[in-house]
């Protein structure tokens, strides 16, 4: 099986949160983003994610999901959304992430 971190367009160091169940980038050592259940984002009991971002136009994925430099979090970027950090998500400097369905 391929992992994605060895791909030029996989990002590791995501992790879901216990409190919010969300998806954050928590590859800063200091800083893992604000949580909406309060506080800094958790990763007790997490898996750890890669995330693939900016790869060609596929059947089945979905781009343009970003995170904010703000929360951490995912989020879908042409709807931008509510920051739990307050105000709206700001993706500076995020990658274009791509996120498969079915």
């Amino acid at each position: 099986m391929l992992h994605l971190a060895q791909l030029d367009h996989g990002q590791d160091g995501w992790r879901s949160c216990p409190k919010c169940q969300g998806l954050h980038f928590a590859g800063f050592p200091d800083f893992k983003g604000i949580c909406p259940g309060g506080g800094q984002h958790e990763q007790t009991g997490s898996f750890a994610y890669v995330l693939a971002h900016d790869v060609a136009l596929v059947d089945h994925v979905q781009v343009e999901w970003r995170s904010c430099r703000k929360c951490q979090g995912l989020f879908y970027g042409p709807f931008g959304g509510v920051c739990p950090a307050g105000g709206a998500h700001d993706a500076t400097g995020s990658f274009n992430y791509d996120v498969s369905f079915e």
